[in-house]
């Protein structure tokens, strides 16, 4: 089998290495490129493993890689001419899936789903010959390959996530990704995840098709939302683990004019002061492992599309601020909200812990139990 012959190599080149090496006088230069050729071999035993698990031919459509540890994908991968599912699957965050030029000539991709990747820049002299328009979904890319060559090539796009784990503010910022979003005309799902906050000051830069968006680590201000809020489309809108950084949320323009659902989950939020204005049609309103926050703004009673609060492991108080909207919408008249509390939390821990990211950033935190 050839996953056989690959691991074969890998043991040689791995006894080569080590400190009983039948070649001990290896000079610096010489070591250099074994290790080298080791990652290459690596990648080429995870891949062809692969392949023969999934008993690969040219003709099948989807693909699934199992993978802990770096991987660059091999060339041979144009062969899989039919391909319209790539997924790699895999514990480590830290990871990274680089895929080579020849990715560019599998036209049916719909799907590529690594959960940290490169793409490379288009072949030279074959910028004509390129067709990804059938590709819709991909995630989760790294900022540093998003030229406007790369954006261009992906632009009928409809899902898109980027993450920037491990990679430092700077090349977030320096990576032109935020000025190439404009490109893409047909995305409606977007996902920022580990992204320190060089966002672009105006609204001009997403995409007015956008529908759905996750923000993940961003650590954004809170004030930052008055520009999300001019998304003219906008109906989902996800804030999940310090999105937002501060414990103060104000908005201060009549913005959110589709919103229909507001998940924030794992926030230091602690006072939030908002009126119906600022979420004329919002229908579902859910709140997760929010340990500080004590009161929904009273104003949401005047909601009249909400439908539902929904209260996972939060403070008993706000979960009375929930009840207290249901009876208000009740006395008005309306058709009363529901609300549900899961797990709410009976007394707090203060634990203070430091994140390590690729910027410095230390926190409170607060165990809720």
């Amino acid at each position: 089998m050839a996953h056989a012959s690959v691991a074969s190599l890998m043991r040689t080149i791995e006894s080569l290495l080590t400190s009983n090496s039948p070649m001990p006088y290896l000079s610096c230069v010489q070591r250099e490129e074994f290790c080298a050729l080791r990652e290459k071999v690596s990648s080429l035993e995870v891949f062809v493993n692969n392949f023969e698990k999934n008993n690969v031919s040219g003709e099948m459509t989807d693909f699934e890689v199992e993978c802990d540890e770096n991987l660059n994908i091999p060339p041979e991968i144009c062969r899989l001419w039919n391909l319209q599912t790539f997924i790699v699957k895999g514990l480590l965050q830290s990871a990274v899936i680089t895929f080579p030029e020849e990715i560019w000539g599998l036209v049916q991709l719909r799907h590529l789903k690594p959960p940290r990747f490169y793409l490379p820049d288009w072949p030279s002299g074959s910028v004509d010959k390129v067709d990804f328009s059938n590709l819709q979904t991909i995630s989760y890319l790294s900022p540093r390959c998003c030229t406007e060559e790369v954006i261009l090539g992906i632009q009928n796009v409809k899902e898109l996530g980027f993450s920037g784990y491990g990679i430092d503010s700077n090349s977030i910022r320096d990576s032109g990704l935020l000025n190439n979003l404009l490109h893409l005309q047909q995305l409606e799902t977007l996902s920022f995840i580990y992204f320190y906050p060089h966002f672009s000051p105006s609204v001009k830069a997403f995409p007015t098709t956008l529908k759905k968006l996750k923000l993940k680590s961003t650590f954004l201000s809170w004030s930052y939302l008055d520009i999300i809020a001019e998304l003219p489309n906008l109906e989902v809108l996800k804030l999940i683990v310090d999105a937002c950084d501060g414990r103060e949320w104000h908005p201060n323009v009549k913005g959110f004019i589709r919103l229909k659902l507001l998940l924030i989950e794992l926030s230091i939020l602690k006072y939030w002061k908002a009126t119906d204005d600022n979420f004329p049609v919002l229908e579902r309103l859910m709140i997760r492992n929010c340990q500080y926050l004590k009161e929904i703004p009273v104003e949401f009673a005047e909601i009249h599309t909400l439908q539902l609060i929904e209260l996972t492991r939060c403070l008993p108080e706000l979960g009375e601020s929930a009840a207290r909207i249901q009876q208000e919408q009740e006395e008005l008249g309306n058709n009363p909200v529901d609300v549900c509390v899961s797990n709410p939390c009976r007394y707090i821990a203060f634990i203070k812990v430091t994140l390590s990211f690729s910027f410095p950033q230390v926190r409170s935190y607060t165990k809720v139990i």
